[in-house]
């Protein structure tokens, strides 16, 4: 009974090690699973922190900019008998040091003249007003000919540069140059069906910039959204719960103090593949300007979904070897229980035959289906 015990332990110890196995890899797997989110969203703060507040010292710079230029001019004007020329130079060097494409001295009707002699008109905002009146800073999208730029400009003393009165300064710089302000290098090398789109816009959804081919057709950042979301069959209600929380959490952060975390982050599906993205949004410390970047979630995970198949991989192979032992253990300990147990029958069967040629007894076994004899002790000749 005992033999045939150990006999049936044997398959079921095998069989409870696999199920092991497969239990301790299922549970990793759902583990990495369930984290892939949670690092998902600090890779993206990471990442987009860091370009939120590239892009916040990129503006502080522009201003300093401005405002040495403002020095400059005002100096040249008062100094120089023909300032013009020395203006023109001083901004040539400037130009070329700082990288902004166009310089421009701009009149209350925002006319501009730049300081090779040519003339246009800026459409820019209300904000216009505020900084002429206040002395306010502005920073907007123009269109300047067929090109789109962003614009910096800053009010100046009113002075004359060939015959052009001017009140303000400004600097410009293309929108491809924005973008690669923008542009983080985190996601090199994925597909380009799944590159990250960055947007620079106001807490209305206004957008200043976007880092993506195509993304000067759309002017509102909520519009934009709205669109991808109607593509992944998103219903009206549920668009709107979206968007009413991204500018919830936007008035929280603007409120918020400097100390507390200000980064709002969800993932929905967007678009005909219904591929769920993720959206963080960031402000960007210049009013009420934020970074918006939506990624795809397989982009982001990617390398964490990398690293956690060859952890998988890994695992597989350890306790591939472990199993392969313990089931080798096993069935080696099965053969020799078996070969023990055919040795001690062939010793019965020695002993039974010592046994049956020296007692003065015949030992007959019986077929009784055959009703033929299936064994005669050998000391029947013997004894009869």
């Amino acid at each position: 009974m005992k033999k045939r015990l150990k006999i049936l332990l044997t398959p079921i110890i095998i069989l409870i090690v696999i199920a092991m196995v497969i239990s301790i890899m299922v549970g990793y797997f759902g583990f990495i699973s369930d984290n892939v989110e949670l690092d998902s969203r600090r890779h993206l703060e990471d990442v987009y922190g860091l370009v939120s507040r590239s892009f916040s010292s990129f503006i502080d710079t522009n201003w300093e900019i401005l405002d040495s230029c403002n020095d400059y001019i005002d100096l040249a004007t008062k100094n120089d008998r023909d300032p013009d020329d020395t203006i023109e130079q001083f901004v040539s060097g400037k130009k070329a040091a700082c990288g902004f494409s166009g310089f421009y001295f701009l009149d209350t009707d925002r006319n501009y003249m730049t300081p090779d002699g040519d003339e246009g008109q800026f459409g820019l905002d209300q904000s216009w007003d505020e900084m002429i009146e206040n002395k306010k800073p502005i920073m907007a999208s123009e269109k300047i000919g067929s090109d789109s730029f962003t614009v910096f400009a800053v009010s100046a003393n009113p002075g004359d540069y060939r015959g052009f009165r001017y009140e303000a300064i400004a600097i410009s710089y293309t929108n491809t140059e924005i973008a690669e302000a923008l542009n983080s290098d985190a996601f090199e090398g994925e597909d380009t069906s799944g590159e990250a789109k960055c947007f620079i816009a106001r807490q209305d959804g206004s957008i200043l910039n976007s880092t993506f081919v195509g993304g000067g057709t759309y002017k509102d950042f909520f519009l934009y959204l709205r669109g991808a979301l109607n593509a992944a069959d998103i219903d009206a209600e549920k668009q709107d719960e979206i968007i009413a929380q991204i500018r919830k959490e936007q008035s929280d952060m603007l409120s918020s103090s400097a100390d507390e975390d200000k980064t709002g982050y969800l993932q929905t599906p967007l678009k005909d593949d219904r591929n769920i993205h993720c959206i963080i949004y960031i402000p960007i410390g210049y009013e009420d300007y934020f970074l918006f970047s939506i990624v795809p979630q397989s982009t982001v995970s990617k390398g964490f979904l990398s690293a956690q198949q060859a952890t998988l991989r890994v695992m597989l192979i350890i306790f591939s070897i472990v199993g392969v032992i313990v089931i080798a253990f096993l069935v080696a300990r099965l053969i020799g229980q078996s070969r023990k147990n055919r040795a001690e029958l062939r010793y019965r069967e020695r002993m039974f035959d010592v046994l049956s040629n020296t007692v003065d007894d015949i030992f007959i076994m019986l077929n009784p289906e055959t009703q033929g004899v299936d064994y005669l002790s050998p000391n029947m000749e013997r004894l009869l």
